[in-house]
C-alpha cells in the first residue's frame, strides 16, 4: 500500500505540489505510477533532475512508493535540496559520468523501471552513454523540444530507441502550461513492450497528445 508523503517543507510551493499530488512539470511521476500499478520499490534514473522535489520527476515515486535511483543534476544550486532526498544524487556533468558503474556499485537490477532523460540540447548525446546492452529500462522519457529545436533531435532519439527494441507509446507530448502556447511537443515516452500487455499497448498508442490526456488514457485502460 502506498504511504503518504510527509510535509517536510512548508512553503507554497511545496504544498501546491502536495495539493495537486505531482511534482513533475506535466504529470510525468504520475503517469509512471499509474502504468506500472502503483508499485512499490521500483527503481528510477533521473537524469537532469533539477532541484529535488520542484519539477521533479522521481520524487513523488520515492516519497510515496519508496523507490530507489539515482538523480543527476549539473547546477550546483539544487545540492542542499537534496539533503531531503534518499536516492544516491550526483551533481556533475552527466556527460561524464560511468553509469553502468554506478548501476553496479548501487545494485540496480538489471530492468531498471524508469528512466528520464531531460538535460537540453544534450539529452540526444546520453544516448550513447547510457548502458543499454546490459540494462533494459520499462518506461523512458526523453526530451526533444520539438518546439524549439524542429527534428534536430527528435529523429536521431527515435531511430536510436526504436533499433533497441522500444515502443514509442506516446510521440511528441505538448508543454501544458498555463503561460504555454498550445501544441508546442517537448518529449517522448516510450516503453519496453516486453514488461506490458500488448493490447494495452494498442490501445494508448498516440502522437500529439497533452500529457493529462495520456494520464486519463491510461486510468481508463489499466
Amino acid at each position: 500500500m502506498s504511504g503518504e508523503i510527509l510535509v517536510i517543507n512548508t512553503d507554497d510551493n511545496f504544498k501546491s505540489h502536495i495539493e495537486n499530488e505531482t511534482f513533475s512539470v506535466c504529470f510525468q511521476d504520475l503517469f509512471v505510477v499509474e502504468i506500472m500499478n502503483q508499485i512499490q520499490e521500483g527503481f528510477f534514473v533521473d537524469i537532469g533532475s533539477a532541484h529535488c522535489f520542484d519539477n521533479n520527476n522521481s520524487f513523488l515515486l520515492e516519497k510515496k512508493y519508496n523507490w530507489k535511483g539515482l538523480c543527476v543534476e549539473y547546477e550546483p544550486k539544487y545540492n542542499d535540496s537534496y539533503s531531503i532526498r534518499n536516492c544516491k544524487y550526483i551533481n556533475d556533468d552527466a556527460l561524464k559520468l560511468n553509469y553502468e558503474q554506478i548501476y553496479k556499485e548501487n545494485q540496480f537490477p538489471n530492468a531498471i523501471d524508469y528512466l528520464s532523460l531531460d538535460i537540453d540540447d544534450l539529452t540526444t548525446s546520453l544516448l550513447s552513454i547510457i548502458p543499454f546492452d546490459s540494462y533494459e529500462y520499462k518506461i523512458i522519457m526523453i526530451e526533444h523540444d520539438f518546439y524549439l529545436n524542429g527534428n534536430k533531435y527528435l529523429e536521431q532519439q527515435r531511430d536510436f530507441l526504436t533499433k533497441k527494441g522500444y515502443h514509442l507509446l506516446f510521440g511528441d507530448i505538448f508543454v501544458e502550461l498555463h503561460n504555454f502556447e498550445k501544441e508546442k511537443s517537448f518529449e517522448d515516452w516510450w516503453i519496453n513492450p516486453k514488461f506490458f500487455d500488448s493490447e494495452l499497448i494498442k490501445k494508448l498508442t498516440r502522437k500529439s497528445i497533452y500529457p493529462s490526456e495520456a494520464l486519463k488514457l491510461v486510468r481508463k485502460y489499466k
